[in-house]
């Protein structure tokens, strides 16, 4: 399914309406010293990628080193 014509304006809409100072969760769980949510995002495209059978040998690296 093709994305809408105005999709990047919608898009970019969206990101100029946020407060000023808003956050994405990934900034914020760095400057808490926490865990970031990058090795499952990457292991879930990894598993995915397996059962597909394609390969995602970045995914696989971040998954393997961060998980």
């Amino acid at each position: 399914m093709p994305l809408a014509a105005d999709e990047t304006a919608q898009v970019v809409g969206a990101i100029d309406g946020l407060p000023p100072g808003t956050k994405p969760s990934f900034l914020l769980d760095l400057e808490s010293g926490g865990p970031t949510e990058l090795a499952t995002l990457s292991g879930a495209v990894s598993r995915y990628a397996e059962a597909a059978g394609v390969a995602a040998p970045v995914h696989d690296t971040v998954a393997a080193v961060l998980g």
